[in-house]
């Protein structure tokens, strides 16, 4: 605890030096150390270069213990990164090689992003050197934070949420849709419905995500889906594309010549065997019911694009997509995991709710 406490501190003292001095680092050239960024890449899969790999050289006559911090032009400044590979002191002559890590998502750089990177030695609270200005090409990620591990609170909306994910819901009064982090799950909650008409409550995370052939997800349902073309209650897994304004809830598809086309992934206990069925409420919407235990932990696997084509239903075609300022040309889908709750069926008030820990998807490369 005692280092943790240091290390804090050390970190707080040295961003304070390098924001009270930037404007005069920004000239200085180092004449002590050499710092050079080797490599940098998105280890945790959010759309944005959380790792970098940096070398250093000693070249003064002391030994050197390293602290970095990056600089992308974004709001914050000079941010600290933890080493997650390296050695704790360089000696004079010596040079080593350092992985280094953002440790909030918010703090990693983003794709096409220029960025710098300080090192700092806390020994004598100097800054020893920086990079040259660097910058990274990002393919696109085709699902961001897909195990739901970085959660940031908004402060706008007034809750966390995953990382690149958008909580999404539609509710009434009363009623309760909500979202939370259960040991390092997403726990998707509804509750209180006791009307008798109207829209469905129904709470969902909410993705724009590259095509999928095959969508893989770990959820923990709390309830079944009933095996009908109109169920009353749902915990499912949505692959949709097209166009559909849902209710201001829901981002509006590019896809604007193509009527919107939704495929439920249904967990259920009500059959041995998955079943394909056409919902009966809405045309362009289809359910694959997929066999589950409630109350467990369960691995599903579904080939969507086989299912969609077994539907009859055209493959959204590449269309241009731009994420944090760079254009992707990518076969777009929308992804949202989601437990809902119709009013035509009155049902008892307490909750119904899952549990998701990760999703995969592979995309469809046809």
């Amino acid at each position: 605890m005692a280092s943790l406490r240091l290390n804090l501190a050390v970190l707080l003292l040295a961003s304070l030096i390098i924001a009270s001095s930037a404007i005069v680092l920004v000239g200085r050239p180092p004449v002590e150390v050499e710092l050079r960024v080797v490599d940098a890449y998105d280890s945790a899969k959010i759309g944005r270069l959380d790792t970098l790999v940096v070398e250093v050289r000693n070249l003064g006559g002391s030994e050197l213990s390293p602290v970095f911090f990056v600089t992308d032009g974004s709001p914050g400044g000079y941010k600290a990164w933890k080493i997650v590979e390296g050695p704790r002191l360089v000696e004079p002559g010596a040079k080593a090689r350092f992985v280094i890590k953002s440790p909030y998502p918010l703090n990693a750089i983003p794709p096409s992003r220029g960025f710098i990177v300080l090192l700092l030695d806390p020994s004598n609270e100097t800054v020893k050197a920086k990079s040259r200005l660097c910058r990274f090409n990002l393919p696109f990620t085709p699902l961001r934070n897909p195990n739901l591990d970085y959660w940031v609170y908004d402060v706008k909306k007034g809750y966390s949420e995953p990382f690149a994910w958008s909580f999404i819901y539609c509710k009434e009064g009363v009623e309760h849709a909500y979202l939370e982090k259960v040991d390092d799950t997403a726990r998707l909650v509804v509750a209180n419905l006791s009307r008798r008409k109207g829209d469905w409550l129904m709470s969902g995370l909410w993705q724009t995500v590259e095509f999928p052939e095959v969508v893989e997800v770990k959820v923990k349902p709390m309830f079944s889906t009933p095996v009908s073309r109109r169920p009353s209650r749902v915990v499912a897994v949505e692959v949709g594309y097209g166009h559909w304004d849902w209710d201001e809830h829901r981002r509006i598809s590019n896809y604007t010549v193509i009527p919107y086309k939704g495929l439920w992934i249904a967990f259920t206990n009500d059959t041995e065997e998955p079943i394909l069925l056409r919902n009966c409420m809405w045309e362009g919407v289809a359910i694959y019911f997929v066999p589950v235990k409630v109350g467990e932990w369960n691995v599903v696997k579904v080939n969507v694009t086989r299912l969609l084509l077994e539907l009859g239903w055209e493959l959204p075609e590449p269309q241009p997509y731009t994420y944090e300022g760079n254009l992707y040309v990518i076969r777009r889908a929308e992804l949202t995991l989601f437990v809902a709750k119709y009013p035509w069926t009155l049902h008892p008030k307490e909750p119904l709710e899952a549990y998701f820990d990760y999703v995969k998807i592979t995309p469809h490369r046809g």
